[in-house]
């Protein structure tokens, strides 16, 4: 996931600094930075020392995951009801979403859906590209009011993601670059994307796959409070940001997406990136 919910691993095997720590805090709470040291020490194969403990610990109170009262240390009451919203969340898409029949639409030619939020247009938009990316020069290009969230998705889907951007020409044109937008900025840029930054309007954003373009239209009343939540976030930390893009991701976010293969719009969309 593109947020701090990956720290959360179910035994201390192979994990990463700050995954061993979340681990022991995980098992007693609070403990001092030695404490945390001693246990770590005590149950890993891996040397580590007291210097790289207490400046994980740093790092992590930073991010908001673990709280620190005088000299002990626990997790962030936020970050564990965070975890559990993921949770219940990630069980309600996988034994209760709806599947759409994506061939079925592609033999349409043209198709107009309704999602509940972000995170479920997503999910459609990962399987959409699959199918349109056999070929993998297929070119890929948005454009954006304000970046999209991809908290929320998991490690496999991440690496599914990672595939579809980075096999062919991926382009991002953005109208704003807030702390909240740029972290999904850069994780795109690690994909590989060409981003520019575009005077761009705000009642759609779009996105072109190939000869397709899809018109992505959000509840206006939504997207003004993304809009103002976006703009105010200028001094949060990572992962308060991280918080308020999960909730944009998860929450009631009605969105229509208008799609149809139009290959001259697509390559005329796409000439502005060139």
């Amino acid at each position: 996931m593109i947020n701090e919910l990956h720290l959360l691993k179910l035994n201390s095997e192979g994990a990463s600094t700050k995954q061993k720590i979340i681990h022991v805090l995980g098992e007693e709470w609070p403990l001092t930075a030695k404490q945390i040291y001693t246990c770590i020490r005590k149950n890993s194969a891996i040397t580590i020392t007291y210097q790289a403990i207490h400046k994980t610990l740093k790092e992590l109170l930073e991010d908001g995951i673990v709280s620190k009262m005088e000299s002990k240390y626990s997790l962030s009451k936020n970050w564990v009801e965070n975890v559990k919203q993921f949770g219940t969340s990630l069980h309600k898409r996988y034994f209760e979403g709806d599947s759409i029949n994506i061939k079925k639409l592609l033999q349409e030619g043209s198709f107009n859906l309704r999602f509940k939020n972000p995170m479920q247009m997503g999910r459609f938009l990962v399987e959409f590209m699959k199918e349109l990316k056999e070929n993998p020069s297929t070119p890929i290009a948005f454009k954006w009011f304000h970046a999209w969230p991809l908290v929320g998705f998991s490690d496999e889907e991440m690496k599914g993601l990672r595939q579809i951007f980075s096999s062919g020409p991926l382009y991002i044109a953005h109208k704003h670059e807030m702390p909240i937008d740029k972290i999904s900025l850069e994780v795109f840029a690690g994909f590989g994307a060409k981003i520019i930054k575009r005077n761009l309007q705000f009642n759609e954003d779009v996105m072109v796959v190939g000869d397709y373009v899809l018109h992505v239209h959000f509840d206006p009343k939504k997207k003004l409070e993304w809009h103002k939540m976006c703009m105010k976030t200028s001094k949060s930390n990572r992962f308060g940001l991280l918080q308020q893009l999960f909730r944009i991701s998860e929450d009631d976010f009605p969105i229509t997406v208008l799609a149809g293969k139009s290959p001259e719009l697509a390559k005329g969309i796409l000439k502005e990136f060139r």
